[in-house]
């Protein structure tokens, strides 16, 4: 890269002497200097994903102005020194988790979905013959969607037995692999609560000695019963 930057300037110290101090030496560009030196020469080699990064900044037109940002951030982390052919959705997980312990899954997700993005770009220009994240990012919105037909399920009234069964079916599976926004799904499903009353639910409310769980809807189903019985609140 300095070999560039030493380049652009000679020339530009060339074009100054020649001119003879008449005409304002023109702009040259270090990053289309080293695009069109190093693009020929790495084309189809296992180079670092920030240095595919920088060869086509064509990603940017792939991604939104604050998920570019977010690839930008990105690159300047470990995630950018690994080569294109050694990226594998393992790594990948393993590395924006160690980089964002303080993220929510949801975010992670992101720059996974970022990253996928990145990679099919190297496919399609040949630094890879496939993009590894593809099949996790698959999963992923195939969760997505199956969690949004759980919960529009559950905005039935009554369900029959099979429909009862198979989002059962469907949140305890998900739950077993971590997912664990469907545990407010099973207790609705389970005890017919309103969301609400599920959302303010605390470790508190569960006494373990006799498994028994305590809510706000029994406060008001007690309350309600002693109004009905005339004794008051």
């Amino acid at each position: 890269m300095n070999r560039i930057i030493r380049s652009v300037s000679c020339r530009s110290e060339d074009q100054k002497n020649s001119d003879s101090g008449l005409r304002t030496p023109a702009l040259v560009s270090v990053r289309d200097t080293a695009i069109e030196y190093y693009s020929v020469s790495l084309e189809g080699k296992n180079i670092a994903i920030k240095t595919f990064w920088y060869l086509f900044p064509s990603l940017e037109d792939n991604l939104s102005e604050d998920d570019y940002q977010v690839l930008r951030n990105l690159m300047n982390t470990d995630l950018g020194q690994i080569r294109v052919w050694d990226l594998d959705a393992d790594t990948c997980e393993e590395k924006l988790i160690e980089l964002y312990p303080e993220l929510s899954a949801q975010q992670l997700q992101r720059r996974f979905r970022i990253l996928a993005t990145v990679m099919d770009c190297a496919c399609e220009n040949g630094f890879c013959t496939q993009n590894p994240l593809q099949t996790v990012l698959a999963d992923i919105r195939k969760s997505d969607r199956l969690f949004a037909q759980v919960r529009t399920a559950l905005t039935k009234k009554h369900l029959t037995e099979s429909e009862y069964n198979l989002v059962y079916d469907t949140a305890l599976d998900q739950l077993k692999r971590g997912e664990l926004e469907y545990l407010g799904v099973l207790i609705r499903l389970i005890s017919g609560l309103s969301a609400n009353i599920i959302c303010a639910l605390q470790w508190k409310d569960v006494c373990f000695n006799t498994g028994l769980w305590h809510s706000k809807a029994d406060d008001l189903q007690a309350g309600d019963q002693r109004r009905n019985n005339g004794q008051g609140i």
